[in-house]
């Protein structure tokens, strides 16, 4: 089961809304468990931030807000969510 997408207001260009947007549900990965998985990607006026939230099982609950080009790439985000989700079968409880 793929993670639900509440919501991504990122823009094109600069943002590879598409691209970003399976950066993170491919790092969240496919959940055959039938645990729900959600996220949402944005960005607030006035900012070039990109802000995340993760929420999973268990009260799993992870955001963090991506500032500069570096950390904006389809690549870092999908390597960085990958770190920060459990991995499949285990439970946030346990870590």
């Amino acid at each position: 089961m793929r993670a639900e997408c509440l919501w991504n207001n990122l823009t094109e260009p600069p943002y590879r809304k598409k691209e970003i947007d399976e950066a993170v549900s491919s790092g969240i990965g496919d959940r055959l468990d039938g645990q729900s998985w959600s996220y949402s990607i944005g960005v607030s006026p006035n900012t070039s931030a990109i802000g995340m939230s993760i929420c999973g099982p268990g009260g799993f609950k992870w955001e963090c807000v991506l500032d500069g080009p570096d950390h904006q790439t389809p690549e870092f985000i999908n390597r960085m969510v990958k770190a920060k989700v459990p991995p499949y079968g285990s439970s946030p409880d346990r870590g």
